[in-house]
């Protein structure tokens, strides 16, 4: 399940992140101060994220950390889908949502799901398939862009 988790969220996450500056200013037309202001909507939720713990109340941490993984995964996957700048600064807070609801809780289930004696190496282990993939979600999205001029909207749909 873990792993699961670091794969699914290194993929959503390497395919905004990839995408998003040529999307802003190509399709949005954002401005640099509009950027600005958008990395910085997108750290609002990691300072809300204590509110996790209200989720905790009514549902396991499992299913807290595969609803942000959902989560994170709609908001890059609407991304496309609202090319403007007040949908831009919408999906990505549904997506930052998501991504620092999984990292509070991330870091619990480690604990009480990986044996304390490999604890060190199980992370290892789950660190290393989550930069393996993200470096085939950049090549792979590197691919789609100049081979097959994939759009902005199919790269974000597909990373979501």
């Amino acid at each position: 399940m873990l792993v699961f988790i670091a794969i699914a969220s290194v993929i959503a996450n390497t395919g905004w992140r990839v995408v998003m500056n040529n999307f802003a200013v190509d399709t949005v037309g954002m401005t640099g101060a509009d950027v600005g202001v958008l990395q910085s909507v997108r750290e609002i939720p990691g300072l809300l994220s204590f509110t996790v713990l209200f989720l905790l109340f009514i549902a396991s941490e499992q299913r807290v950390a595969v609803l942000s993984v959902a989560t994170l995964g709609l908001g890059v996957a609407v991304t496309g889908y609202l090319p403007s700048i007040y949908g831009f600064y919408f999906s990505t807070t549904i997506m930052s949502i998501g991504f620092h609801y999984l990292e509070a809780v991330n870091k619990s289930l480690s604990t009480q799901l990986l044996a304390t004696e490999n604890f060190s190496e199980s992370m290892g282990k789950i660190r290393s398939a989550a930069s393996f993939f993200s470096m085939v979600t950049f090549l792979c999205i590197m691919v789609a862009s100049y081979l097959f001029d994939v759009s902005d909207k199919a790269i974000f749909f597909t990373c979501g």
